[in-house]
């Protein structure tokens, strides 16, 4: 009997999610909405419209994940897939929202340091995150 093949899927970490801009109350987010960017093969972005926002293209939502104490956050994701992730509050509630997206290969490991970090700035390393004490969510 042949085994079933594996869905091709990346890894993706996160550092901090308190690590953001504009900043987010300490201990509000509890998981992340983790979101398929859908493309638009229309000849205009705009046409037909989706939603209040110009030009903005449709979303499907994947699941949600943990998000640890420290403010990390350890998860797979499908491969060639366009993902973007919302941090959520207890009540389930976007607390921001990631405009833009990323996309994994099979295998690949991804990371970032936050959520709309700073750009010129690098993760610290001082202490291992609890996130990475687990297995990736699904």
């Amino acid at each position: 009997m042949r085994d079933k093949p594996q869905r091709p899927e990346g890894t993706f970490f996160l550092q901090d999610v308190y690590a953001a801009w504009p900043p987010l109350p300490k201990d509000s987010v509890k998981r992340l909405r983790i979101v398929q960017v859908l493309p638009k093969s229309t000849p205009h972005i705009n046409s037909p419209r989706l939603g209040i926002p110009n030009a903005s293209p449709g979303k499907q939502v994947l699941g949600t994940v943990p998000v640890e104490a420290d403010g990390s956050a350890h998860f797979r994701v499908p491969a060639y897939t366009p993902i973007a992730v919302q941090p959520l509050d207890e009540d389930g509630r976007a607390v921001q929202l990631m405009r833009s997206w990323f996309t994994a290969m099979p295998g690949e490991v991804l990371s970032c340091v936050g959520c709309h970090e700073r750009q010129n700035e690098g993760p610290p390393s001082k202490y291992t995150l609890a996130a990475m004490r687990r297995a990736s969510e699904t």
